[in-house]
């Protein structure tokens, strides 16, 4: 009877940890992902959750006369401020290239958010006077750089999509021209 004892003790610690992670997450940034049979998956992230989830960094541009983003990395906040800075003041590389046993070469891309970049000196600046606000009924964004020395114009339009690792922004007019212009962003 006594060795049953430590076992009950350690089982309801267990399930207690357990239920208890369950409740961890926070419902604006994701929600739980159960199945019809009651299983659990994890969590989705909410559009939020996807915008505010790690840094970005623009993949493409088809019209790159638009704006220059190609060495810029930026990271929306929660509370809609934006926090951006350039790939060419990494400290430490977020790339890394390893030989493997074979010979072969194999890349490899690590994505860091902010504060811990900053909590590790890997960042020479960040710049955090930037602000940004989406309408997510009809998926307006404006991501602005504040007044900023380098002639980083604000982006606006609308996301055509939005994941949990690409966004692309549909932008109509562009410096009063009437043109579609595409911007797809990477997690970074």
């Amino acid at each position: 009877m006594n060795r049953l004892i430590p076992i009950v003790l350690f089982l309801s610690l267990l399930l207690t940890t357990i239920s208890g992670c369950r409740e961890r997450y926070d419902s604006e940034l994701q929600t739980p992902d159960i199945d019809e049979a009651g299983m659990d998956h994890g969590y989705n992230l909410t559009p939020l959750g996807c915008l505010v989830y790690r840094p970005w960094n623009i993949k493409s541009e088809d019209n790159s006369d638009s704006i220059s983003l190609n060495n810029l990395v930026f990271e929306l906040q929660k509370n809609g401020d934006l926090y951006y800075w350039f790939k060419a003041d990494y400290l430490k590389s977020p790339n890394d290239t390893i030989t493997l046993a074979d010979g072969n070469k194999s890349y490899g891309h690590t994505i860091w958010k902010s504060d811990y970049l900053l909590e590790q000196k890997w960042l020479k600046n960040i710049y955090k006077k930037g602000h940004w606000a989406a309408n997510f009924k009809d998926s307006s964004i404006q991501i602005s750089f504040g007044d900023n020395q380098f002639s980083l114009q604000p982006i606006e339009g609308k996301y055509a999509s939005l994941g949990s690792s690409e966004m692309t922004i549909k932008q109509d007019e562009v410096k009063g021209k009437m043109r579609k212009t595409y911007l797809s962003f990477e997690h970074y």
